[in-house]
């Protein structure tokens, strides 16, 4: 009789444990992802209308919540030049769309932003 309470005594535990474990409870990325792609923007850092000279290269910065994202906290990956992980790059109007795609090192967490022919209209 003690075996058999001891036994239904272990599967209840087990069964507790294993419905209260969800997959997503246990992600700590849920949670934490504190960056979003509306707190992303992309400005060009001149004044000039790039229209006017559409092979004129002219630099994009990011801006996070309107400021520039740090290397220590982000990696950058530029749509024009993935493998260049600066927060500012330059292009030319031809090669517009610009797409850039901001994690967060600690929280693998990403953000992304487009700078497109339109923001000159």
């Amino acid at each position: 009789m003690k075996k058999g309470i001891l036994r239904l005594s272990i599967m209840m535990v087990l069964a507790i444990m294993l419905v209260g474990c969800d997959k997503e409870d246990n992600d700590p990325n849920i949670d934490d992802c504190l960056i979003t792609d509306t707190m992303l923007v992309l400005e060009p850092v001149c004044s000039f209308d790039p229209r006017q000279a559409t092979t004129v290269q002219f630099p994009v910065i990011a801006k996070l919540d309107g400021l520039v994202p740090g290397h220590d906290e982000f990696t950058f990956s530029w749509s024009k030049d993935p493998d260049f992980n600066g927060s500012a790059i330059s292009i030319s109007y031809e090669q517009l769309p610009l797409v850039l795609i901001l994690t967060e090192i600690s929280t693998g967490c990403e953000a992304e932003a487009t700078l497109g022919s339109d923001y000159w209209e």
